[in-house]
């Protein structure tokens, strides 16, 4: 409630959609840098992210029952497929896939309209039209990356030979990028006075374009060792600061509300899927792989900055848990040494950690 409150008095909504892959990087992979992005927003303070859940809810504002048409209709189309009733597919899909571009599905349920297309592609395999059948699956590797692998039921010879042929047509076209005038028209949709929209290559590179009023007012790219990088590690803060560089015409409120302790925020839900294990690219290290920012201009960051040991609440804590026993409390370096002083290691913060022996 009091996040809400603050965020419409003091920070301009955000939307970050959904990025797009290239180099058959697996669709949840992907996500994971907008995911990167949402959160430095919120970390960044004085801009407020859309949860992906918000983004999708507030463009199907309005379309509720399209969308359930819409499924009923794919629900019918996977029957008569079964049936060996392509035709009677093609029809009901051909329905659906409409409904869903209407209720501006592409932006916010990108897997589902890409099930629309590979089931488009083949009913289309099935009615002889192998040609169409190539660009509809062609539609669909480009809104779920990776998707014969991640998404796509057993397949028989001639649909996997036309979803091979469609990967190249995909990885030999350019990139796509949105109009202008639609991103202006997402933005009244969504309420947010800014969108992003990026990409990630399996090559090694994350991009991203900050749109507000139907113009690009920040870029910025970046090639390294993983694509792309966990949500929570600083480079997303830093590629966020240099996309707000470019971005003067932005309010930022001089004078923020007062800290109030022990007031709890809700916030909203992230993705909490761990994401798999992945191996690093071209054998390049961290410190090789991530380019020096240029231009990012750094933010006094808001809230509390006092360390965990100056926080009332940490010793409060500590005495009520030495309490009836001896304890000890010891600074760990990051390299695992012991410190008595509580001075932070160069660029890191030191952990705490309670020991107790009873007598």
């Amino acid at each position: 409630m009091w996040l809400s409150l603050l965020g419409s008095a003091y920070a301009l909504d955000v939307a970050v959609l959904a990025f797009d892959g290239y180099g058959a990087i697996p669709y949840d992979e992907v996500q994971l840098g907008s995911q990167g992005f949402r959160d430095a927003f919120l970390e960044e303070g004085t801009h407020f992210p859309l949860s992906e859940y918000d983004i999708a809810n507030r463009v199907a504002s309005g379309h509720e029952q399209d969308i359930a048409e819409a499924r009923r209709l794919v629900a019918q189309a996977r029957t008569s497929l079964d049936k060996g009733q392509p035709s009677s597919a093609l029809s009901a899909l051909s329905e659906a896939l409409e409904l869903h571009e209407a209720s501006g599905s592409q932006w916010a349920r990108r897997p589902e309209v890409a099930d629309i297309h590979f089931f488009l592609g083949q009913a289309l395999i099935k009615s002889g039209r192998r040609t169409e059948a190539v660009a509809s699956f062609v539609e669909a590797l480009y809104l779920y990356p990776a998707y014969t692998e991640a998404r796509a039921p057993v397949l028989n010879r001639t649909t996997e030979s036309a979803l091979i042929e469609a990967a190249q047509v995909l990885d030999e076209a350019p990139h796509r990028q949105p109009s202008m005038r639609e991103l202006e028209a997402l933005s009244d949709t969504l309420r947010a006075e800014l969108l992003v929209v990026g990409e990630v290559d399996l090559a090694g590179t994350i991009s991203a374009t900050l749109v507000r009023d139907g113009r690009v007012v920040g870029e910025v790219r970046r090639e390294m060792m993983v694509v792309p990088p966990y949500p929570g590690e600083p480079i997303y803060v830093e590629m966020v600061e240099e996309l707000l560089g470019g971005t003067s015409s932005v309010a930022v409120v001089d004078e923020l509300p007062p800290v109030v302790e022990d007031v709890y925020y809700d916030l909203d839900e992230f993705d909490t899927d761990t994401p798999r294990e992945r191996q690093p690219l071209f054998g390049r290290s961290d410190e090789e792989a991530v380019g020096t920012i240029s231009g990012a201009s750094k933010r006094a960051p808001r809230g509390n900055n006092k360390k965990v040991t100056q926080q009332w609440w940490f010793w409060t804590a500590a005495v009520a848990v030495v309490g009836g026993g001896t304890g000890a409390i010891v600074w760990l370096n990051v390299d695992g040494s012991e410190d008595t002083s509580p001075e932070t290691v160069e660029g890191h913060q030191p952990t705490y950690t309670v020991t107790l022996s009873t007598p």
